[in-house]
C-alpha cells in the first residue's frame, strides 16, 4: 500500500503564491517554488563560525530567485545577470525575508549563465537576541 505524506508524518499547505509549509515533527520546513523573488544581503565576515556576534564588511544587495523544494535551514538561491567573480567576494548572507543569517558554503555556475547558491543558517548570529536574554546555570568551565 502506497503511503501518503500525511500518514509518514508531514503535510503541505499553501500559505501564499509560491510559498508552502511543510509541516513535520518537531519543525516546519518551508518549501518555495521558483517563482519567488526576494532581496539578500551579502556579506563579508573573517568571524569564526562559532563566534555569537559575527563582524561583517562589504555589505551589498542582491535580488534572486529561491530553487525549487528549498527550506528555510538550508536555502538554495538562483542568481542572474552576476558576475562569478564578484560572488566569491562574499562568505556570508542575511535573507529579511526569512530573518536569519546564512553562511554561503558553494557558488556554481550553471547554464544560461545562472549561477546557484547554497546556503547553511548561521543559528548563533539569527538568534542572537533570544541567545543573550537567556539565563543558563553553569557548572562546569574549561580554562579558556
Amino acid at each position: 500500500m502506497r503511503k501518503t505524506p500525511c500518514d509518514i508524518g508531514f503535510f503541505f499547505i499553501s500559505l501564499c503564491l509560491g510559498c508552502w509549509v511543510c509541516f513535520t515533527y518537531p519543525e516546519p520546513h518551508f518549501l518555495f517554488y521558483m517563482g519567488f523573488t526576494m532581496n539578500v544581503e551579502l556579506y563579508k565576515t573573517e568571524s569564526p563560525r562559532n563566534k555569537l556576534q559575527k563582524i561583517l564588511s562589504q555589505a551589498n544587495i542582491i535580488n534572486c530567485k529561491l530553487l525549487n523544494d528549498t527550506n528555510i535551514l538550508q536555502p538554495i538561491l538562483i542568481l542572474s545577470d552576476v558576475n562569478n567573480d564578484f560572488l566569491s567576494d562574499y562568505n556570508y548572507c542575511y535573507i529579511p525575508y526569512f530573518e536569519r543569517y546564512y553562511f554561503i558554503e558553494s557558488f556554481n555556475k550553471n547554464i544560461n549563465s545562472l549561477i546557484t547558491v547554497k546556503l547553511s543558517v548561521d543559528v548563533l548570529m539569527s538568534f542572537i537576541d533570544d541567545i543573550k536574554e537567556s539565563y543558563a546555570s553553569i557548572r562546569e568551565s574549561e580554562n579558556p
